[in-house]
């Protein structure tokens, strides 16, 4: 009987430690499943006692009532926007010629990608905020004649490829410029347009870079030309005319 005084004056001993450590626990009922292993807690040697208190996961940085979150209204604060609040005259101010729809549907195909990304409206939908950098990048890098006559529905992708003023070209590349020594420069096919040489789609040069005047530009398509990446320049063409700008 004393015996079983002690222990029980333990538990409860242990368990007012628990609660001043913040720990809950609740007691694990036999089961008749002789298969099943209890669980044990790690503050403890009994197998009846398991750890329920865990600490909550922080996601984000919250809400702001049931407009967007903090981190979205940190971005407006920065000057961040969304589709929905872009005015004409802000578009005006930065250069960019045509309507606000337009611009809209630049950003909806992807042509323009969003600076970020937050948690807004009431339904915590993500959405996209843009900044200034992107009507910037617009006016610097993209083909927006030629998207423009795709958005109105006058021209087709592939007769935007058809009707561009490309000039196809053999350039001589010094060997020193690659870094292969001296001799004979070597012969490279490449697509021209607005002065900027195209080997492949992912990078075009300025034509100054290889030492070639607007009155020296070699021959349109010489009976030798080829280069395999044809069609994908074609194609980066129509949307963008430099690939990698200086942004201000």
């Amino acid at each position: 009987m004393v015996g079983g005084l002690a222990k029980s004056g333990n538990a409860r001993k242990r368990k007012k430690k628990d609660a001043k450590r913040g720990i809950s626990f609740k007691p694990i009922r036999k089961s008749n499943n002789k298969h099943q292993k209890s669980q044990e807690s790690p503050f403890s040697n009994s197998p009846r006692r398991r750890v329920l208190s865990t600490k909550k996961k922080s996601l984000g940085r919250g809400y702001i009532g049931n407009s967007r979150s903090v981190n979205a209204q940190d971005a407006v604060d920065r000057g961040l926007f969304v589709l929905s609040s872009i005015r004409a005259p802000f578009l005006k101010a930065r250069g960019f010629r045509y309507s606000v729809s337009f611009f809209k549907w630049l950003c909806k195909r992807g042509y323009i990608a969003p600076s970020e990304l937050h948690h807004a409206t009431p339904q915590c939908k993500l959405t996209r905020y843009y900044s200034a950098r992107a009507v910037t990048y617009a006016n610097t890098c993209l083909n927006l004649p030629i998207l423009y006559r795709i958005y109105l529905g006058l021209e087709t992708t592939e007769s935007a490829k058809e009707n561009l003023n490309v000039i196809r070209a053999n350039i001589p590349i010094a060997r020193s410029d690659l870094g292969l020594g001296f001799g004979e420069p070597i012969i490279k096919s490449a697509i021209i347009y607005e002065r900027q040489v195209w080997f492949d789609e992912n990078r075009s040069f300025d034509l100054q870079w290889f030492r070639i005047s607007e009155d020296d530009i070699p021959p349109n398509n010489p009976q030798n030309w080829y280069n395999p990446r044809e069609q994908a320049i074609l194609s980066t063409l129509i949307t963008r005319i430099r690939r990698k700008p200086q942004l201000e």
